[in-house]
């Protein structure tokens, strides 16, 4: 996956006798490519393909996880608990200050 083999074979001829007098046919790069495209579009939820340190690509599925019904109070305390731990007001800017152009 991510890479393509120009001297991929598609095709050869099944008569020995005839071999020597053809060559065979080569996958061309753009059907290659083509079928990677393809098989990202094809992932279902929780499938995702990951490139390993030794540059060899799997393709991975997550657990289903079970769905969580959490009370609207309890939700909002941790909404607003990331909120306040995590995030600052953006300060205001003055329409007098001088711009540096």
């Amino acid at each position: 996956m991510g890479a393509v083999n120009p001297l991929a074979v598609k095709h050869t001829v099944v008569d020995g006798t005839a071999e020597p007098r053809t060559h065979p046919t080569f996958y061309p790069l753009i059907e290659q490519w083509e079928k990677h495209t393809q098989a990202i579009q094809r992932l279902r939820i929780g499938e995702a393909f990951i490139r390993l340190p030794d540059d060899t690509v799997r393709k991975v599925k997550t657990p289903t996880l079970p769905s969580v019904t959490v009370p609207a109070e309890k939700l909002r305390e941790v909404k607003d608990h990331y909120l306040y731990q995590f995030f600052r007001p953006m300060p205001s800017l003055s329409l007098d200050a001088p711009r540096n152009i």
